[in-house]
């Protein structure tokens, strides 16, 4: 447990008694229970009553690594108490700081910090004004950094030098982030004042200037003097003026009006925040492997495979050519099945959208699942399986002898608009196999995805990772409500059904149709730009 001391005041934690259990000897040995008045750290009770009285950081070796200063906590917890002032209400006076700033302000300038290292005579030193070679070195810290995987961001130098040497630039900053870790005491009846809240803005600012100041001080002296730097009563003094400004932050922003449902509730906010930066971190290098892996793909030369299954399917005159066609083209992991029950024409149609798709998109070529045709529901005209790639094509429709049933019942879903419009330009087998490979085409991607470690857990209903985003950014890019009448007018009544069939019926309009229209266009682009290896619409 950690105490932290403010002169001779305690921080106190919340009152009351628990026991906890210690391994003094190590995490590898038997614990023992130990009654703690959890306000001050004091052992009440356990461990043979010998460390009774003491502070708990007592128990390790015996005492020789008590915490400096906690056994003067529990002696002061116990002495007679003055009594208690009044709570602050929002009307009571406190303490500006205003002095406080402007005296760090004049002491500790960029000046002041040249002139100190100046006269402690290093043989190698950079001048603070000389802006370039210190951005190099902090450049080197921050890369350092972030290859560990902190947030900071390719000119985190720039704004940190901005800072040491401008209040002003500091206090930017401030404004810019003290909504996210201040800004719940700004709001309801225990909030701070305005006039406090200003304070503590600039109270905040300083602390950040004084900091950045003591990281371009560094960052100006010879890496192999900078222990002895830190050493300097020069640095002592700079450090103890930003520690001094810390203490005076916190204090005003635990100023008694904050409720203690307040302070759990902003930290328990703070906790979320921290775990979707975490996460978007984590998604970011993810994202990186995959387009790495991805690149790969890309650069794939299927145009052999792609030509010689164009020329085997033009010359095929019965489906069992298509099948043969088919097979031995190297696009599928399986062989096809019951290809042999369609008419040649049809057969010959969805090998001819397998080529086509495959072609502009080189990473399913040998990664997708085998084609089959068989009994499917009375209203289904095909189906995919997204993991595998592998697509079911409806007998009743798809089956020899069904050919002009199927095109009348597919070109009626077009005319109530349950499909898009103009995918017909192809024939109805085509249309419907570029539907399916549209889900073929996102089930790759997802895989390769969570190959990478992306996380593509999705906790809405009727969304998945890759087609939830896409439909997000077409309707925000083309001004659109996610509403089933729009999205029907739009693209096509089925299209309402989860983002993976809005994905999936785009993809066909765009692929089939003549003259697509703006969702379905819109989701070309993005198509485009995933075939450049480029994500962004991805928002990861």
């Amino acid at each position: 447990m950690t105490i932290k001391i403010l002169g001779r005041v305690p921080v106190r934690f919340k009152d009351g008694v628990k026991w906890i259990t210690v391994k003094p000897n190590g995490p590898e040995n038997k614990g023992t229970p130990v009654k703690l008045d959890d306000r001050t750290g004091e052992v009440l009770a356990g461990m043979g009553g010998k460390f009774n009285g003491r502070h708990i950081s007592a128990a390790p070796r015996g005492g020789r690594q008590e915490q400096p200063g906690a056994q003067a906590v529990i002696e002061w917890s116990k002495a007679p108490k003055a009594p208690q002032k009044p709570q602050y209400t929002g009307s009571d006076k406190y303490t500006k700081t205003a002095n406080l700033v402007k005296s760090t302000q004049k002491e500790f300038t960029p000046d002041s910090v040249g002139k100190a290292i100046k006269d402690l005579n290093y043989p190698y030193t950079i001048d603070l004004d000389n802006k370039d070679q210190i951005l190099r070195e902090l450049d080197k810290e921050y890369d350092h950094l972030r290859s560990m995987g902190y947030p900071y961001g390719p000119d985190e130098a720039e704004k940190v030098y901005e800072r040491a040497m401008s209040f002003q630039a500091a206090r930017k900053r401030v404004d810019d982030i003290f909504e996210r870790d201040y800004g719940d005491l700004t709001k309801g009846e225990d909030g701070l004042e305005p006039d406090e809240v200003e304070d503590l803005k600039n109270l905040y600012a300083e602390r950040l200037r004084l900091s950045a100041l003591e990281r371009v001080a560094e960052a100006s002296v010879w890496y192999t003097d900078r222990a002895d730097f830190r050493s300097t009563d020069f640095y002592k003094a700079l450090d103890k003026a930003s520690s001094k400004l810390g203490d005076k932050v916190d204090a005003l922003a635990a100023l008694p009006s904050r409720r203690p449902a307040n302070r759990q509730k902003r930290q328990l906010q703070q906790k979320k925040k921290f775990e979707a930066e975490r996460l978007k971190r984590e998604q970011k290098r993810a994202m990186n492997a995959f387009q790495a892996q991805f690149s790969k793909e890309l650069a794939k030369n299927v145009k052999p495979q792609i030509q010689k299954l164009n020329s085997d399917l033009a010359s095929a005159s019965t489906s069992a050519d298509v099948v043969t066609a088919l097979d031995s083209s190297g696009l599928m992991n399986a062989p096809t099945q019951g290809l042999n029950l369609m008419g040649p024409d049809t057969a010959r149609s969805i090998g001819q959208a397998y080529s086509d798709i495959c072609s502009k998109f080189p990473f399913l070529v040998g990664n997708i699942g085998r084609a089959n045709c068989s009994r499917l529901g009375s209203s289904t005209y095909g189906q995919c399986s997204m993991s595998r790639g592998a697509i079911d094509f409806n007998t009743k429709y798809y089956g020899r002898g069904n050919e002009a049933s199927f095109a009348a019942s597919f070109s009626n879903c077009i005319s109530t608009q349950f499909h898009p419009q103009g995918v017909m330009s192809k024939g109805a087998a085509y249309a419907v196999a570029s539907h399916e490979l549209g889900h073929a085409i996102e089930g790759r991607l997802e895989k390769l995805m969570k190959a990478a470690g992306v996380d593509t857990t999705e906790k809405r209903k009727k969304r998945y990772f890759i087609s939830g985003r896409v439909k997000d950014k077409v309707l925000s890019n083309l001004s659109l409500v996610d509403d089933r009448s729009v999205i029907k007018a739009e693209l096509s009544e089925y299209a309402a059904m989860d983002s993976a069939e809005f994905f999936a019926e785009a993809v066909s309009e765009y692929l089939c149709s003549r003259s697509p229209r703006p969702v379905a266009a819109e989701v070309g682009k993005i198509l485009e730009r995933f075939l450049k290896n480029d994500f962004s619409d991805l928002g990861i």
